[in-house]
């Protein structure tokens, strides 16, 4: 064996070891990532921002209206930034939303954690529509969320 034998086998054998480092290397990296998405389906790492109470209170008979809302996250994370607000759709455009009254509720909402907010000052014609939805938003670890909690002539039915 010559000695540009030896070095061809001996560079071939430490090809094959870093290719099967690498492989391994990826394997593992794709196993994890695997992992985390299980986990992500399952909800491990999700918010779930729901309502508890919708009430209403008001002064007159044209005077605004001020909605409370108590909010709970049933989720396994923590809910970031969390916002509740009215909307109603755009007449003729189903698709498309008109935000009527807009309040943070909390910078962060902890599993099992409640808040209670006001959404002030919205016009008594407004919650006298059939077709007005509240929504709440907020960030998890999955991202952006947003959920349709019902709509109000629904929440305050009795």
């Amino acid at each position: 064996m010559s000695i540009a034998e030896a070095v061809g086998i001996a560079l071939g054998g430490g090809s094959l070891l870093v290719a099967l480092t690498a492989f391994l290397w990826e394997r593992t990296q794709r196993r994890q990532e695997i992992a985390l998405l299980r986990r992500q389906i399952a909800g491990e790492f999700a918010a779930k921002v729901v309502a508890l109470g919708v009430g209403s209170s008001f002064s007159g008979d044209s005077g605004p209206v001020t909605i409370a809302v108590s909010l709970r996250n049933v989720g396994r994370a923590a809910a970031r930034d969390v916002q509740v607000d009215l909307r109603h759709p755009i007449e003729g455009k189903p698709a498309f939303w008109h935000v009527v009254a807009k309040q943070n509720v909390s910078a962060a909402l902890l599993p099992g954690e409640s808040q209670r907010t006001d959404l002030e000052h919205v016009q008594r014609d407004v919650v006298e529509r059939d077709d007005v939805v509240l929504f709440c938003s907020w960030d998890d670890e999955n991202g952006f969320q947003e959920r349709e909690l019902g709509y109000l002539t629904f929440l305050f039915a009795r």
